[in-house]
């Protein structure tokens, strides 16, 4: 049983046999403004699952979207560079972008927060929010549709965890915030620079879920997988498989450490 397979039925499993329930408050928190949302209910047998295709069978899912998933649960944490510089060029030159970025990799999240404390606290304030892995405004959904979407944003969230991966990067932050040595007005500086430069940050296991959801939406409506939408969000994916956990974007750099760190 793959890793992904084997998450989804312990998932089941914590439900009865004939009924689960998916927390649609889970997908307000992607950022998307859709409201009035309750509970997904659902009737599924998890007798006899055991592959990508009963995943496929019994959630409705595509299955290019299921080999998504199982491309991220078996994706390996050490990061390979070479093929994260060429998804970022790629993506750099799919958006337009005048000039590839310049990326500089540091080791860790704590590295990146030091690195960032070099600028004023004005520079900051003056940089424009991180834009480089964004998506498009929430997609046009019927209640099929968004039943799918749920669907992928609860098997993504149980196979990603980004959760985990989010307290990683807020660490710095709190250890900053936390300092007893900083007076008043220092300490209110430090949380305002740890709140300026979350505008600035991606999690890209954030950023994998939602584009998984987004996938499988677009392929929903009839796009064809090698699509320009599939395409542009699939490099999210792509970065995440190839080890990267979180960028920083700066006027200067495009700031990368990868997911073995966290």
């Amino acid at each position: 049983m793959s890793s992904l397979t084997g998450s989804v039925y312990g998932w089941l499993s914590e439900r009865t046999e004939n009924q689960m329930e998916i927390d649609r408050r889970s997908f307000l928190t992607s950022g998307l403004a859709c409201a009035g949302l309750a509970v997904l209910p659902g009737k599924y047998s998890v007798v006899g699952f055991n592959s990508a295709d009963d995943l496929a069978a019994i959630f409705g899912l595509h299955p290019f979207t299921v080999s998504l998933l199982e491309r991220v649960a078996g994706a390996r944490s050490a990061v390979d560079r070479s093929e994260v510089e060429r998804v970022i060029r790629q993506r750099a030159e799919l958006v337009g972008e005048s000039r590839p970025p310049v990326i500089k990799w540091l080791p860790d999240p704590q590295t990146a927060f030091n690195h960032l404390r070099r600028f004023e606290l004005v520079d900051l304030i003056q940089m424009e929010n991180a834009t480089f892995w964004r998506n498009e405004a929430c997609p046009e959904m019927d209640e099929q549709t968004l039943d799918r979407w749920c669907v992928v944003r609860r098997l993504a969230n149980d196979v990603l965890r980004p959760d985990e991966y989010d307290r990683a990067l807020m660490a710095p932050k709190l250890v900053a915030k936390q300092d007893p040595s900083a007076n008043p007005d220092a300490a209110f500086e430090v949380r305002v620079f740890a709140a300026q430069i979350g505008w600035l940050e991606t999690s890209i296991p954030d950023a994998t879920v939602e584009a998984l959801c987004r996938v499988e939406v677009l392929l929903s409506q009839g796009l064809p997988e090698a699509s320009e939408p599939v395409h542009h969000q699939s490099e999210i994916i792509q970065a995440y498989q190839h080890g990267l956990l979180v960028t920083w974007e700066t006027p200067a750099e495009l700031i990368c450490v990868p997911r073995s760190a966290a």
